[in-house]
């Protein structure tokens, strides 16, 4: 989440101390520093991440122009800037999963699909396809060797079935746990970088940038496997259900058109 908001966090701490450069580290142990500490003779800024009393990452700043007196209140100016970003985030996904929703999918989909056909289309006068402004007149389309690669993605679906045998035997409070079970196992098998979301009341979707077939195939059966075994018990029944989850996949622009299976059969 870090990575994927970077530019929430660096907005919001530009406004307070300027810098040229900066980058956000993840360190490992106890190595993390626990306030804001300012390396002299560098330049360099470096501001723990903390949200519920847990350091995330850092924010070192480089070149940076501090106001006197200013460092000690840079915990609490980060601290405020956490938990804006939790907010943020919480408006973007699942109140039930935490997964992301459908809404933010689609609009990090037609992002990269606007800048994918920008590069297929000649610059021209005014606003080019990804609505910023053309600097040639007539400039012919960018190499397709040079753009092999640029902006793909792939979207692999999976199918829950069962769910609503689950709700009618067992009521809807058992099937939220269910589903609540089924996000976190899902997360878990997502790839860093992947959009983890709740496309449906009934399917999961992963966003995955520079995806190819071969890993959606991969990764497909893996979740499809996983998510497939899981028993849940029902305490007041002593009796356990499952699910059986199916996969499917789409790589863009290669198959914008129609979704290849990765395991399993969709429901009819």
């Amino acid at each position: 989440d870090l990575i994927r908001f970077e530019h929430i966090i660096t907005g919001t701490l530009e406004r307070f101390f300027s810098f040229k450069t900066h980058s956000i580290y993840f360190p490992r142990g106890h190595n993390a520093p626990q306030e804001p500490r300012r390396l002299l003779g560098e330049s360099k800024v470096l501001i723990p991440l903390n949200f519920n009393g847990e350091t995330l990452g850092v924010f070192a700043g480089r070149g940076v122009r501090l106001p006197r007196g200013a460092l000690p209140l840079l915990g609490h100016i980060a601290d405020l800037c956490m938990e804006n970003l939790a907010l943020h985030k919480r408006g973007l996904t699942d109140s039930l999963t935490g997964l992301y929703t459908r809404e933010y999918l689609l609009d990090n989909m037609a992002g990269v699909i606007a800048l994918q056909r920008a590069d297929f289309l000649p610059a021209s006068a005014g606003k080019n396809a990804a609505g910023t402004d053309s600097t040639a007149v007539g400039a012919p389309a960018a190499d397709p060797a040079k753009r092999s690669g640029l902006h793909n993605f792939a979207v692999l679906t999976v199918q829950l079935r069962g769910l609503q045998r689950i709700a009618a035997e067992y009521g809807y409070m058992f099937l939220e746990k269910v589903l609540t079970r089924l996000a976190a196992e899902f997360a878990a098998l997502a790839p860093e970088q992947a959009l983890a979301t709740r496309v449906s009341d009934g399917e999961f979707g992963l966003y995955l940038p520079e995806g190819t077939p071969k890993a959606c195939r991969a990764l497909g059966r893996d979740i499809v496997a996983r998510l497939s075994a899981l028993t849940f018990s029902h305490e007041l029944s002593g009796s356990t259900a499952s699910i059986a989850a199916a996969a499917g996949y789409a790589c863009y622009p290669q198959q914008a058109d129609l979704p290849s299976p990765a395991h399993g059969a969709a429901d009819p």
